[in-house]
């Protein structure tokens, strides 16, 4: 889906670091000890918008848990 280039993994293209081995508590998305993410916004590509900023919420330093799954929120813009 997003090897051929018609989607984007949205959270990946503002912390271009997620996908480093090993996995980095502060992208996961799920509680417990699994690592990793497992949830995402993937958006079509096109070269009319921009992802400005995504980050990972309901986490307990953030919001605070209300799943096993913590929520993605993506900001994108539209270019001129």
């Amino acid at each position: 889906m997003i090897d051929n280039g018609n989607y984007v993994d949205s959270y990946l293209s503002a912390n271009t670091d997620a996908n480093n081995k090993p996995a980095q508590s502060k992208h996961h998305t799920v509680l417990g000890s699994f690592p990793g993410r497992i949830d995402y916004i993937f958006m079509k590509g096109n070269p009319d918008f921009e992802v400005v900023d995504s980050q990972i919420i309901f986490r307990p330093d953030v919001i605070g848990v209300v799943s096993d799954h913590y929520g993605v929120i993506t900001k994108m813009k539209k270019l001129q």
